[in-house]
């Protein structure tokens, strides 16, 4: 008899888990997937952008951040995305510089960016997308054309530069494919 019990209990514990493994799939799959934007759609944005310089010398327009769900877990499956709204003269348009923490710690220039606060002046270049950038519908406060640094010289109190690497920026650019670009416009940008 106790056997029996202790065979119940060891099938309810792997069922258990087997279970909710499968459960956290079937969330991943269906909520946190997003656009799933492929390597070859964030090659196709990468290409279809230019590399433009900017400079800020006041101060952000705004500021915002906000903590997503990249992956249902029991551990943290969480990012954070760090936004900074500008408005260039040359084009007339808003423009908001996109990054991302807690994806690739410590591999990211971006994380030690210490750029929240404009003082005197801030230099840098980043790729905007073609596509965007004449779209009628960006260039607003309310929807920016997204900036991805490439390089960044900062200029409070001293020099502080700054280069981003190629991975990283596919990493971030897929992020906001598959995360924070409207999922019609997606599909309209990638013929789906």
């Amino acid at each position: 008899m106790k056997f029996k019990g202790l065979g119940f209990g060891l099938g309810y514990v792997i069922g258990s888990t087997v279970l909710f493994g499968l459960f956290l799939l079937g969330l991943n799959y269906f909520k946190y997937r997003g656009n799933n934007a492929s390597d070859e759609e964030v090659t196709n944005y990468i290409e279809n952008s230019k590399l433009e310089t900017f400079t800020v010398y006041e101060d952000w327009l705004r500021y915002d951040y906000k903590r997503y769900t990249v992956f249902a877990s029991r551990r943290n499956g969480t990012a954070l995305t760090r936004k900074f709204l500008f408005y260039d003269e040359n084009y007339q348009k808003f423009f908001q510089v996109f990054g991302f923490y807690d994806l690739l710690t410590g591999l990211s220039a971006f994380e030690r960016m210490p750029f929240r606060k404009v003082e005197t002046k801030t230099t840098f270049s980043g790729f905007i997308n073609n596509a965007q950038l004449n779209n009628p519908e960006y260039g607003t406060k309310d929807n920016p054309i997204p900036v991805w640094i490439k390089e960044m010289t900062l200029s409070n109190n001293e020099e502080f530069y700054l280069e981003e690497s190629d991975q990283v920026l596919q990493i971030f650019i897929k992020q906001y494919l598959s995360r924070f670009m409207p999922k019609e416009e997606y599909k309209e940008m990638f013929n789906k």
